[in-house]
């Protein structure tokens, strides 16, 4: 008997009928964005710059603090305001911000949950939060995942996971990528996604909406439960 192929080896202890759902833990279980914009409009208001919807889609979407801080300020001239620590600011105040408020589930969440479990299919989440944030916001919207089942890609200066992200957690959750369905907000993250080879679900926010999603597999735009289960059992039966 020959060696075996590298796909092979990647699939050996993989039970060949296990799928999963990954997703984003910031942005799909909660509206992540939503809280970001909040302590913008405030803390930019306290230095003087009127924060709007408008900048947070042209500056802050799929973009990292460290990257559209400095964009924010120097586009409002406010060339006095240091960048680390309002970068610092910002970062906790979304921290203490998703920890400390009661967050709205999101509906479709919801649905998501109860499909996966009647299905026994695994679940692993993203994160742009830093992994003790990650596992209490996991806690708090009533998800049981450990560290083997987020992956964090906070501090990497990314405002997005990128494909590597993606692929990291199915590797961690040891399914390979052609049976893994990932959830996402939009933007970069679905690109990321879509260059790793796995199907792709975009779930629009108010910030997102106006994207181009060409190529994914599904958009939901109003989830309810009928769309849930029709999108999911066709990925189970590819």
């Amino acid at each position: 008997m020959g060696a075996k192929t590298v796909s092979e080896v990647e699939t050996d202890n993989i039970m060949p009928s296990k799928k999963a759902v990954l997703f984003e833990l910031d942005n799909i279980s909660i509206d992540g964005q939503d809280v970001v914009c909040g302590v913008l409009d405030r803390i930019m208001g306290s230095k003087g710059i009127t924060f709007s919807h408008a900048m947070y889609v042209r500056y802050c979407l799929d973009a990292a603090a460290k990257k559209y801080i400095p964009a924010i300020l120097a586009a409002c001239d406010k060339k006095r305001v240091s960048e680390d620590k309002l970068i610092a600011e910002i970062e906790q105040a979304v921290k203490k911000a998703i920890l400390e408020k009661n967050h709205k589930v999101r509906p479709f969440f919801r649905k998501l949950l109860d499909f996966v479990q009647a299905e026994n299919m695994e679940m692993g989440a993203v994160s742009g939060l830093d992994m003790a944030t990650s596992l209490q916001l996991a806690e708090k919207v009533g998800i049981s995942l450990d560290e083997n089942k987020i992956v964090s890609y906070y501090g990497r200066g990314l405002g997005a996971p990128g494909a590597e992200v993606w692929l990291k957690l199915a590797k961690t959750l040891a399914i390979p990528g052609g049976r893994c369905i990932a959830v996402t907000s939009g933007g970069l993250s679905c690109k990321g996604v879509m260059a790793t080879g796995m199907s792709c679900v975009v779930v629009p926010n108010r910030f997102s909406d106006f994207q181009d999603f060409s190529g994914v597999d599904y958009v939901v735009r109003e989830p309810d439960d009928v769309v849930i289960k029709d999108m999911l059992k066709l990925f189970l039966l590819k």
